[in-house]
């Protein structure tokens, strides 16, 4: 069965993906605004970590949309990681789990 972005499993990996940016987004940026205003966290510039946060998990949306338009419904450009279909009582194994004949040579799914 081919993979298309229009499944659960490529929206959860987007989901995924920008959540994680946006926790990642959000450390660093207050990290670094912690340290140029000192310590006190009522001096952090809280609309401004939104902002820079909030664009972050915008691009990570944005990027996960765009590699699957490119590769048909991935979300991965280097094949790092795929989505796998399954039904609820057989859950998606990661790639590295997947027996070696479970993808053609050819790039399709088997």
């Amino acid at each position: 069965m081919a993979v298309t972005m229009w499944t659960q499993e490529f929206w959860k990996a987007v989901a995924e993906r920008a959540f994680k940016t946006f926790l990642y987004s959000a450390i660093g940026i207050a990290g670094m605004d912690g340290i140029a205003v000192g310590t006190n966290i009522r001096d952090i510039n809280w609309p401004l970590i939104a902002s820079g946060i909030g664009i972050a998990a915008i691009a990570s949306v944005c990027g996960s949309i765009l590699t699957g338009l490119a590769t048909g419904g991935e979300v991965s450009l280097v094949d790092a990681e795929r989505v796998v279909t399954g039904t609820a009582d057989d859950p998606p194994l990661p790639r590295h789990a997947l027996p070696d004949d479970h993808y053609s040579t050819d790039g399709d799914s088997a």
